[in-house]
């Protein structure tokens, strides 16, 4: 936040736009918020990414839902998926170039679509984490909700993070 000394409000005011400051006990304050959240877009990446959630300032912003080109946001941190850029090519093909979607994967997910994200996780190493079958139908084309597995302590390659935190698995729009 920051605070303005004056005299008097018109000496701080003469010269100067008073837009987005108010006056409380005598002293003219940013009425701005504290700690701006600093939004990102994610947008012409290769791979996967993990959107975990949490309080961090930071906001990402991405693309979603094939042909749709839905944008949704979630607060949290990134996480890169080394070595994914095959599993996000499958991931295109599936959601886009078969006939099931065509990309237009913006109603939900299904068992199938599930099954399918959770062999491409386990294949490079992120077993620990599974669609959550709970949200199916708020999951779409390149935003789908995860879960961490039962028997996991933190969410994969996430030291003392919150197993219980929202995860996102983002790709590459397919649009």
């Amino acid at each position: 936040m920051m605070i303005m000394l004056a005299s008097s409000p018109r000496s701080l005011l003469e010269g100067c736009d008073a837009e987005g400051f108010v006056l409380i006990n005598g002293f003219w304050q940013s009425s701005m918020p504290a700690d701006p959240v600093i939004q990102v877009e994610l947008q012409e990446f290769e791979g996967v990414c993990f959107i975990i959630g949490h309080e961090s300032g930071v906001e990402y912003s991405h693309q979603c839902g094939g042909l749709s080109c839905e944008q949704r946001q979630m607060q949290g941190f990134l996480v890169p998926c080394p070595l994914s850029v095959p599993i996000s090519k499958k991931l295109y093909e599936h959601f886009y170039a078969e006939p099931k979607y065509q990309g237009r994967c913006y109603s939900g997910l299904d068992e199938e679509d599930a099954e399918l994200i959770d062999d491409l996780l386990a294949s490079v190493d992120y077993a620990g984490l599974s669609v959550d079958r709970d949200l199916l139908s708020k999951s779409v084309e390149a935003w789908v909700y995860l879960k961490v597995n039962v028997d996991y302590p933190c969410i994969p390659y996430c030291w003392n993070s919150d197993p219980a935190a929202t995860v996102v698995m983002v790709w590459e729009n397919s649009d």
